[in-house]
């Protein structure tokens, strides 16, 4: 047998105080390493007694029979002569090696009698990797111990000879006694660390998924019955069951019996949550807990999305599902932690659980070096302590397999919890946050552009306008039933055409009415909660003004056709029919002409176009001075210079009449000297608009590329504001939200807020825009992938309701031909809101005993609390919140509301 004095680790400190806790990878790896290979279990039996450590630049005295093991980090420590002071002529052995099992084959374990596995006898078998866990919790609670401090209490002496009576035991294949004896010194570890911090630590493992992980690596990691937890999306989980229904049927098995957590809940992984309207992320949602709970036979233990975090809007609805815990975090892009691990999320009346620790990469031995000083940091903070052990599939680092099966033996180092047991019997948060605004961190188009997704802009922006539209049609639909007071059986679909349905019940609802035998009469609806101006086009003279007091203005246009701009109500109808004879002008009127030269005007804006075909000026408000100018650029990040610039060929008058005015530009972009695209612009105004338009082309030249970071080098519209001092929002959810970061995720829009006055800031849906020093707006065209090269801009001057109008403009009102009976009224609403930033959204109509009854989605939009009154063309018979029943006053032909800020109501109204 060979002789064994001593083993001894040469660590690069001067004590545990300054225990080099941030290392990279590879030398956490080899100091752990190092710190845990001698405490094997027949070292410690033949030297009998426990390793010690010291200072890489101050060793021990040479002996015979010491065994000095030297990570790789503490070589640059070693004295100078360290190879002649400890060479092997003094008895001593040096043992190099970055792994455990490195410094394990170094070591003459093969000359000692000892097991060859573990030893089986006690209440659990007892083998040779938990004294190297017991190592591991060692040293994390004397870090702990130092990072509160506090001077160890633990009785060191009692403790190794508890821990050399363990390691003879199992030598001597006595599984009973050396079960007790390890657990006696796991349990003296947990009373060193108690007599400081008594809560246990609360440790959570976490595996995230995705598809290629749901195979053999999933079924082994679930064959482990220790606690742990996984991040299933419903897509997810319907890929197992079709793929691997064996794995699925193990996760409901584990799921019921409470030894596996499950967070998930969110919609689909492809679905960025910043891209869809209230509406739909309220049936996305429902539908994810629907097919998820169906799939793991319960709802998940919290909510949580792998990609894209949790917004800070979703509060109410993640409660009104039944959740109670969330994890709040972008895992794809390691965002959303806070400085706390365990927080109470306040969302208006809304309180849920929120898991915001900063990820622990477990597959990361740097993270476990300093696992003891994180949770002694948390404690000393006053925190709920926790780890959040994040990895996948079978991807986990020794030190993480060390601290499981030390939590097996005791508490020194917390226990691992399930989901549904750390919100429900877990410690209680002490403190609370709100989420007041959005991170912009542009992870969503990086992602998109990194996994050669084709079109990433123009698909966004498509899918978006076909929710709003579907939302429009519905309501439409909706708005039908309320005026036949029947509601329809049809089912809600995008193919359903809720404004002919609208028209038809407008004309049945009885009283006289003008005819329209020669079809030229319109009937424009608007399904939005504010008044619009709608233009419409029709065949013949322009309507008198004086007698139709939802006109605005009319204007004559070539072929004998008239423009007429119309009030509408909102959630309302107006009628315009053409004039009966030409409109009379004196002697010296003339036809305004909204486009002269480079400059086009309105009532509410002037705008001159520069000769470089860019967007020179905007004037518009009470305040003097410029506002707004625009060029379109190419960006990119790694030349000089970093934009483009602007060179018209043509510059003309393309439209100038009463009703409309444009400017076409045409011309290339230019870097240096070089053309790298041709472009073509259209300016448009229309008369009665707050809204500038912007409709373009730009064709790139051979040889020019856009490189794979979508955030570095793209094609966009750059907009400069006059005010230094700019607040940029965005309009997301059916919701102005203020932001932190520059990398903008709004399909909606942005708000520029300028204090006295607003520009809103439209891209046809496509949903990124970049904000660049103080006062400066890129939206962006095209990026790598993006092929559409056609685009549309609308600039909004002091719009109010931003984002009903926002709406509006995507998805705009209805024009019909006017059925030949006509309708009985010219102007009128079906449904009224008295606070304009109170947006309905959705609405549908059902038949309940005999009765109407509608369910509408109200929005509050900019975070104010609002007291308001809902107007119905029926008069309601009462009104309840959904979920809790709550009622509300109705009076006549108004339902008396309240709405917290940015409070999402669904309303039951019955009449």
């Amino acid at each position: 047998m060979p002789y064994i004095e001593e083993c001894c680790v040469l660590i690069p400190c001067h004590t545990l105080e300054d225990f080099p806790s941030s290392l990279s990878g590879c030398n956490a790896q080899g100091l752990l390493a190092a710190w845990s290979a001698p405490w094997h279990p027949a070292l410690i039996a033949t030297s009998g007694k426990t390793p010690t450590w010291c200072r890489a630049d101050v060793p021990p005295a040479a002996s015979k029979g010491m065994f000095l093991l030297i990570p790789e980090v503490s070589e640059g420590r070693l004295p100078h002569d360290f190879a002649t002071a400890y060479g092997p002529d003094t008895g001593v052995t040096s043992l190099r090696s970055s792994t455990r099992s490195g410094f394990l084959d170094l070591f003459p374990l093969a000359e000692i009698d000892s097991p060859d596995g573990p030893v089986e006898g006690g209440h659990r078998p007892v083998a040779p990797e938990d004294f190297f866990a017991l190592a591991y919790i060692f040293l994390q609670v004397q870090l702990m111990t130092r990072q509160l401090r506090y001077t160890s209490n633990l009785d060191e002496v009692h403790f190794t000879d508890v821990v050399v009576a363990a390691a003879k035991s199992w030598q001597a294949g006595d599984g009973a006694a050396a079960a007790d004896s390890l657990h006696a010194a796991f349990d003296l570890l947990a009373q060193e660390r108690d007599h400081y911090f008594s809560s246990d630590p609360h440790l959570v493992d976490l595996t995230l998924l995705a598809p290629t992980t749901l195979g053999h690596s999933l079924q082994t990691a679930l064959t482990d019955p220790r606690p742990q937890n996984l991040l299933l999306d419903a897509s997810l989980a319907d890929r197992l069951a079709e793929q691997h229904p064996d794995v699925l049927q193990t996760i409901r098995e584990r799921f019921a019996d409470g030894s596996l957590g499950l967070a998930g809940g969110a919609p689909d992984g492809e679905q960025c949550l910043d891209h869809l309207t209230v509406a739909e992320l309220g049936h996305a949602l429902s539908d994810a807990k629907r097919r998820f709970t169906e799939r793991c036979g319960k709802m998940p233990d919290a909510f949580a999305s792998y990609s894209g975090g949790i917004p800070a809007d979703l509060a109410p609805w993640i409660a009104g599902l039944g959740y109670t815990g969330t994890i709040p975090l972008d895992f794809a892009a390691g965002t959303g932690f806070r400085d706390e691990n365990k927080l109470l999320w306040q969302a208006g009346a809304v309180e849920l659980e929120a898991l915001v620790a900063k990820p622990i990469d477990a597959a990361d031995d740097a993270e476990f070096l300093r696992l003891g000083a994180t949770l002694g940091s948390a404690v000393d903070a006053g925190d709920v302590a926790t780890a959040l052990l994040v990895h996948w599939p079978g991807q986990a680092c020794t030190a993480f397999e060390d601290l499981r099966r030390a939590a097996d033996w005791g508490l020194a180092l917390g226990r691992f919890w399930t989901l549904g047991g750390y919100f429900s019997e877990g410690e209680k948060p002490y403190h609370s946050f709100q989420a007041e605004t959005i991170a912009a961190d542009g992870h969503w188009l990086s992602a998109q552009v990194e996994g050669s997704a084709a079109d990433p802009l123009s698909t966004a922006a498509n899918r978006f306008r076909q929710q709003l539209d579907h939302e429009r049609n519905d309501l439409l639909s909706a708005l039908t039933d309320l005026v036949t007071g029947t509601a329809s059986s049809n089912e809600s679909s995008p193919a359903r055409d809720g404004s002919a349905e609208l028209v038809a019940a407008l004309a049945a609802s009885g009283g006289s009415a003008a005819t329209n035998t020669d079809g030229s009469t319109k009937v424009l609806l608007n399904p939005y909660s504010v008044p619009l101006r709608v233009p419409a086009t029709l065949q013949g003279h322009p309507p008198q003004a004086k007698q139709l007091p939802q006109l605005f203005a009319a204007h004559p246009t070539a072929s004998d056709q008239c423009v007429a701009l119309v009030d509408v109500p909102s959630l309302g109808f107006a009628t315009i029919a053409p004039g009966r004879q030409p409109q009379r002008r004196g002697w010296f009127s003339k036809e305004p002409q909204l486009a002269v030269d480079q400059a086009l005007s309105n009532e509410f804006l002037d705008a001159v176009i520069g000769d470089d075909g860019s967007l020179a000026s905007v004037h518009s408000g009470p305040v003097r001075g410029n506002r707004l100018s625009l060029q379109l650029c190419h960006l990119d990040a790694d030349r000089e210079p970093r934009y483009s610039s602007m060179q018209a060929d043509k510059i003309y008058v393309s439209r100038s009449d009463g009703a409309c005015g444009e400017i076409t530009s045409e011309g290339r972009l230019l870097r240096g000297d070089t053309a790298i695209g041709e472009y073509q612009l259209r300016y448009r105004v229309e008369a009665g608009s707050r809204w500038l338009e912007v409709e373009g082309q730009l064709d790139l030249l051979k040889g020019t590329t856009l490189g794979g970071d979508p955030w570095r080098s793209y094609i966009a519209a750059r907009a400069a504001v006059a005010s230094e001092a700019a607040r940029f929002k965005v309009l997301l959810r059916d919701k102005i939200h203020k932001v932190r970061g520059r990398r903008l995720n709004a399909p909606l829009g942005v708000l520029v807020d300028e204090a006295d006055r607003q520009t809103l800031v439209l891209a046809d849906g496509r949903p990124a825009h970049r904000v660049c020093g103080t006062r400066m707006l890129d939206s962006l065209l095209m990026v790598a992938g993006e092929s559409q090269n056609q685009f549309k801009l609308q600039y909004g001057f002091d719009v109010k309701s931003p984002v009903s109008v926002a709406r509006s403009r995507l998805s705009p009102a209805v024009a019909l031909d006017a059925p030949s009976s006509g309708i009985p009224v010219p102007v009128g609403w079906l449904l009224q809101l008295d606070a304009r930033n109170v947006l309905v959204s959705d609405a549908v109509a059902e038949q309940v005993d005999g009765r109407l009854e509608m369910v509408l989605l109200l929005i509050e939009t900019r975070g104010k609390a609002t007291k308001t009154r809902l107007h119905f063309y029926r008069n309601p018979q009462s009104a309840q919140r959904m979920g809790d029943e709550q009622p509300f006053e109705c009076e006549q032909d108004a339902v008396k509301i309240v709405l917290g800020g940015f409070e999402t109501l669904q309303l039951r109204v019955r009449f």
